[in-house]
């Protein structure tokens, strides 16, 4: 139920307009394509990650039951995350929290959401609107989501995000693909004002 890959070739193509690194890769069992791709944002400090999977077999089909957008790494450190949640009425509220060892997720499952897959991480006792470090995030998509951040034994952080798999799975007949959303990624040195500034001129004028 995994895959092993290795790697094919990359090359750095334009797709509308943006330089775009292009990673592809193959699996060394299955008729199986995994190509990545990081599309820099120049003009918003944004880059975008997305995958696309391709059963490149003849015959049979591949069922794919996890294919996330892309993750990112936070050196050791204490961290805060700040993300958006709430109930009917009372949407968008934000709640933060510190990040201690083990797995913290942030999704959707029943296409119903009161918040949004925005985060914001922050190093511990930042806390300055117009003026700190912090990595960023959102998911370009309107179905069951997840983000999943990941605190290790030693302080390393990592970030996972794309589309939630729960109860479901993909299908792939020979020669079809699946692309996954965007997950749309930033850093900024200007604290929570930054963040804003990114993501809603980027929101505006995509």
């Amino acid at each position: 139920r995994d895959i092993e890959l290795k790697f094919k070739e990359a090359e750095v193509l334009a797709i509308d307009g943006y330089s775009t690194l292009v990673i592809r890769q193959e699996d060394v069992f299955y008729p199986l394509s995994v190509t990545e791709y990081i599309r820099v944002l120049q003009e918003y400090d944004l880059l975008e990650k997305w995958v696309e999977v391709k059963n490149t077999g003849k015959k049979g089909n591949i069922r794919i039951e996890n294919a996330q957008s892309g993750s990112f790494f936070l050196p050791k450190n204490e961290y805060r995350l700040t993300h958006l949640s709430g109930s009917w009425g009372h949407e968008f509220q934000p709640q933060t929290t510190q990040l201690t060892q083990g797995l913290k997720t942030l999704q959707v499952k029943n296409f119903r959401s009161f918040g949004s897959s925005f985060f914001a991480i922050r190093p511990e006792g930042e806390t300055n609107e117009t003026s700190g470090q912090v990595w960023f995030g959102s998911l370009s998509y309107s179905g069951n989501w997840r983000v999943d951040i990941d605190k290790s034994a030693n302080g390393e952080l990592q970030v996972v995000g794309g589309i939630n798999f729960w109860d479901q799975e993909v299908v792939l007949k020979p020669g079809k693909s699946l692309i996954t959303p965007k997950l749309v990624l930033g850093y900024t040195e200007k604290g929570m004002e930054g963040v804003s500034h990114s993501l809603t001129t980027f929101t505006r004028e995509q």
